[in-house]
């Protein structure tokens, strides 16, 4: 999938980055999102947010634990990720997308969290367009 990616944006003078990061922790959110930063060629205009986990069993045998690390991963991560990226297209003054990505049973699973999200950030900054695949 990535050396799709890869290709389109050579055939369209475009760049293309994908890095893996801890989406629950801030400081390394942010870290890389500087780092990618640092590489293009024109200020950040996009960023898509494809981080997820599922649990294996049913709901009712989901230990609390497990379930705050699903919240944390898909929902936390998710804001984080888009978070730090409204900042620094906010810091040269342009606006920008982003994309939430999640599976179906991710999509279902975090349906009130990702309809907040994206709610919550486009409501707050216009200059942001915020897109979510829409499975549900």
């Amino acid at each position: 999938m990535i050396d799709r990616f890869h290709t389109l944006a050579t055939k369209t003078l475009t760049q293309f980055s994908y890095n893996s990061v801890n989406v629950t922790s801030a400081s390394e959110v942010s870290s890389i999102i500087e780092l990618a930063v640092s590489n293009l060629r024109s200020p950040l205009r996009g960023v898509v947010t494809a981080a997820g986990i599922s649990g294996e069993v049913d709901a009712v045998d989901y230990a609390p634990d497990d379930f705050r690390r699903l919240l944390d991963v898909n929902v936390m991560g998710t804001f984080l990720v888009v978070q730090a990226a409204a900042k620094v297209m906010l810091q040269h003054g342009l606006g920008g997308s982003v994309v939430l990505v999640a599976s179906m049973s991710g999509s279902v699973a975090n349906k009130v969290g990702f309809t907040l999200l994206s709610r919550f950030q486009a409501c707050q900054n216009k200059h942001i367009r915020v897109y979510r695949n829409q499975r549900f």
